[in-house]
């Protein structure tokens, strides 16, 4: 279901450099008290420089060498900000996949005792994972507006059923209501891999994706 799609650039010697697929996370930082978290907050605003890059935060935090040799870290930082829940909220857009080790290193050394959540998603290698609490054991429903695979009366359950709404977080309860809602059948699947495995042998496989979020 899952393909990985590789941009090529330009050509080097020695074969083709290509762009990788880029994985998308959020972060949520907790300190043990405000006034520690507020002090992470301000060093983790120190080293970001214009360009947003996470190795400068390596380097500049001294968590790495220069080279960058221990810990991934490309990618770069779309969003941060100190909250009225005493919390650091970061986007990220890193490659492959999430950049975590090298959080957690300054988290341990900056900001210890500190809590670490984060969810990373990259659609081209299927990677959904995370360790917020509230999404263990939830499914992520990823839809593509691409109802043109379908037949009429499956387009219309399709939209009686809201079904084309972008992105939808639910239980396998929610999950399996959508599903044979929108495929009818006698009984309900007996288990996740009857019910996926319904998912994937209709046409409805072909408007959105669907994946169990998977615990860090």
């Amino acid at each position: 279901m899952f393909k990985i799609k590789l941009k090529i650039t330009k050509i080097i010697k020695g074969g083709i450099k290509y762009m990788p697929n880029w994985c998308f996370n959020t972060i949520r930082i907790i300190g043990p008290n405000k006034e520690s978290t507020e002090k992470f907050f301000k060093l983790l605003s120190d080293w970001k420089t214009e360009d947003n890059w996470l190795g400068n935060i390596v380097e500049k935090s001294g968590i790495d060498d220069k080279k960058h040799e221990k810990y991934s870290c490309r990618g770069s930082i779309s969003y941060l900000d100190y909250d009225e829940c005493d919390q650091i909220s970061i986007d990220t857009e890193t490659a492959w996949g999430p950049t975590n080790e090298m959080w957690y290193a300054l988290i341990e050394k900056y900001l210890p005792d500190g809590e670490f959540f984060y969810t990373s998603e990259e659609p081209g290698c299927g990677v959904y994972e995370t360790n917020e609490p509230d999404l263990l054991d939830k499914y992520i429903y990823d839809a593509w507006g691409d109802t043109s695979d379908l037949t009429e009366e499956e387009a219309k359950r399709y939209k009686e059923a809201k079904a084309d709404e972008s992105c939808w977080e639910m239980s396998y309860k929610d999950l399996e209501e959508l599903i044979t809602t929108l495929i009818p059948v006698n009984s309900k699947p007996e288990d996740e891999e009857e019910l996926l495995n319904l998912w994937e042998n209709s046409n409805f496989s072909s408007t959105a994706s669907i994946h169990k979020w998977e615990a860090a």
